[in-house]
C-alpha cells in the first residue's frame, strides 16, 4: 500500500497564550513516590483556527515547592484564597489562560512539546 500524506494543514501549539478548557485529570505517582496531578486541556478561540482543539498537559505536585503550578490552577478556577481539598472533576469543562512555552528536556534540549508555563484567570 502507498499513501500520499498532505500535512499543509497541519499545525502545532507554539509558544504564545491560549484559552483552553480543562478537559481531564489523572492522579499519579513520582518515581520519588509523590503524588501529582496530570491535568489536560483543550485550546479553543485561537486567532489561527488550526490552533483550536490542541491537547496540552501540565503536572502538578500536590505538596512542596512544586504545587506552584497547582495554586495557579486553583485560584484560576476557583478564585484566589480558596483553601482545602478540591476534586479535580469539578474543574472539567472550566475555561483558563495558558502560557505555553517550547518543552525543554533535563539538558536543555527542545522536546518538541508545548509545555505549560503559567495558568491564569480568564480576563
Amino acid at each position: 500500500m502507498l499513501i500520499n500524506p498532505d500535512y499543509s494543514e497541519l499545525a502545532e501549539l507554539t509558544p504564545g497564550t491560549y484559552k483552553a478548557h480543562i478537559v481531564g485529570a489523572e492522579e499519579k505517582t513520582s518515581q520519588a513516590g509523590k503524588p501529582y496531578v496530570k491535568w489536560k486541556f483543550s485550546t479553543y478561540d485561537a486567532e489561527d483556527a488550526r490552533l483550536n482543539n490542541k491537547f496540552v498537559w501540565t503536572n502538578t505536585m500536590l505538596s512542596g515547592p512544586g504545587a506552584f503550578r497547582l495554586k495557579q490552577l486553583v485560584d484560576a478556577v476557583l478564585g484566589k484564597g480558596h483553601t482545602g481539598a478540591i476534586e479535580p472533576e469539578t474543574f472539567y469543562g472550566k475555561s483558563v489562560l495558558l502560557t505555553v512555552v517550547e518543552g525543554l528536556d533535563q539538558n536543555g534540549s527542545p522536546t518538541g512539546y508545548a509545555e505549560v508555563k503559567s495558568v491564569r484567570a480568564l480576563a
